[in-house]
C-alpha cells in the first residue's frame, strides 16, 4: 500500500489588530462571492509534500529556518488581480526583509526559487476565477489603507483540497 503524501505550506500568518481586519475583510469578500473562506496568510514555502515520518524532519528544517531569522514588519498598501485561482485578488505585501527571508528559507526549501511568492510576496483576499469588472468593484467597495503587521512565527499549515480544511499543524516563533 503506497505512502499517503499530505500537503503543507509555510505561512507568514498576521495577528493582531490587522489580522483580524484583514480576517473580516477576506470573510466578507468571501461571503459576497460565495467561496471558501481561509485564514489571512503570505506563503513562505508551498506545496510541501510529506508524509508522517518526513514530516518530522520538515519541522526541524522550519525550526532551523526560524532561528536563522528575527521577527519583521510587512506592509500591505494596495490590492492587485491576475486571472489565476490563488492569486486572483490580493494586496500586495512590502518589507525591508523579504530578500533576505526568502534566500534563507531557499537554504532549507531549495523549491522557493521555483515558486512566485518570492518573486510576489502577496496575501490573497480571494481564490477562484473572476471577472476584471468584480475584482475593480470589489476594490472600490473595500477602499484599503496601508496596513502594517509583525512577523513574529512561521506556521506550517496543512493545506491539502479543500480549502476549507486547511489548518495550522505547527507554528515556529521568530526570535525578537
Amino acid at each position: 500500500m503506497p505512502i499517503t503524501k499530505d500537503n503543507y505550506s509555510l505561512w507568514m500568518v498576521p495577528n493582531g489588530v490587522t489580522g483580524r481586519q484583514l480576517r473580516a475583510l477576506i470573510n466578507k469578500i468571501t461571503k459576497s462571492q460565495n467561496t471558501p473562506s481561509f485564514v489571512p496568510h503570505l506563503t513562505l514555502v508551498a506545496n510541501i509534500l510529506a508524509d508522517q515520518t518526513e514530516l518530522i524532519e520538515i519541522k526541524h528544517r522550519i525550526e532551523a529556518l526560524a532561528a536563522n531569522l528575527r521577527s519583521f514588519k510587512v506592509t500591505l498598501d494596495q490590492y492587485g488581480y491576475l486571472d489565476e485561482d490563488y492569486r486572483c485578488l490580493y494586496l500586495l505585501a512590502y518589507s525591508e526583509q523579504f530578500k533576505f527571508i526568502y534566500s534563507q528559507a531557499a537554504e532549507f526549501f531549495p523549491e522557493v526559487n521555483n515558486q512566485h511568492f518570492k518573486q510576489m510576496p502577496h496575501l490573497s483576499v480571494l481564490y477562484g476565477h473572476f471577472p476584471t469588472s468584480l475584482k475593480d468593484q470589489i476594490i472600490n467597495e473595500n477602499k484599503l489603507e496601508p496596513l502594517e503587521f509583525m512577523v513574529n512565527a512561521l506556521d506550517l499549515f496543512l493545506a491539502n483540497d479543500p480549502i476549507s480544511s486547511w489548518q495550522k499543524n505547527s507554528g515556529f516563533s521568530l526570535p525578537a
